[in-house]
């Protein structure tokens, strides 16, 4: 009986391996490619915001002087944008945005109006990035006083005000003054009437001696 050469059997239990061997070795290969990638990954990642102050939707009793957003990492200062607005919708940033480290901080102008705030945000990641995002804080003061118009300011002014003597009776001068009229007038009115009754009367007693004369001629 023959035997088989070595070449042959060497051959054989080559070929005769169980196939979780090659499976297993596949594995291995591929995580030696895989794991590299993996520990990049989160390296790479995309800044975010991880707090601010105030903090989103908390609510004070007292305003901030400014607004404060804190990331995972640095931001770059191209494109950085912070927008703060009151209840009503109007803007009450004050200047430009600062980064401190990891912290981007923005100045905000005196809040008095009671309600909530918004604060919109723009900033480009460490990677290059752009990342936004808003939220919401409320502000829980008293109500400004309204302040006095001109219009009442000046009412009890006027009505405190006394009327002025002079100009509610006229004065001894005046009163003489309008009497003088009154009184020339009489006079002229009383002369002109004495006038009258002389000149009649010397118009009767000429014509009584008129009269008188003829009747002696005859």
């Amino acid at each position: 009986m023959s035997r088989p050469s070595p070449g042959v059997v060497r051959r054989r239990t080559s070929s005769s391996r169980p196939l979780r061997h090659r499976l297993l070795a596949l594995g291995v290969a591929g995580l030696v490619v895989v794991a590299p990638v993996a520990l990049a990954a989160p390296a790479s990642a995309h800044d975010s915001l991880t707090g601010s102050t105030p903090s989103a939707g908390a609510t004070l009793t007292a305003a901030p002087e400014r607004v404060k957003l804190t990331f995972t990492d640095e931001v770059k200062k191209i494109g950085l944008t912070v927008l703060v607005k009151d209840p009503s919708g109007a803007s009450v940033t004050d200047g430009e945005p600062t980064i401190d480290g990891t912290a981007v901080l923005q100045p905000v102008a005196a809040l008095t109006v009671p309600g909530e705030y918004t604060v919109a945000y723009r900033v480009v990641s460490s990677d290059g990035h752009p990342i936004n995002g808003r939220f919401t804080f409320t502000l829980d003061v008293p109500s400004p006083s309204p302040s006095a118009t001109p219009s009442e300011t000046a009412t009890p002014a006027a009505s405190s005000a006394t009327p002025t003597p002079v100009s509610a009776s006229p004065s001894a001068s005046e009163s003489v003054v309008a009497a003088s009229p009154a009184a020339s007038t009489s006079d002229a009115g009383g002369g002109s009437t004495w006038l009258l009754v002389g000149a009649g009367l010397i118009v009767a007693l000429v014509v009584t001696g008129v009269v008188l004369a003829r009747r002696r001629s005859a």
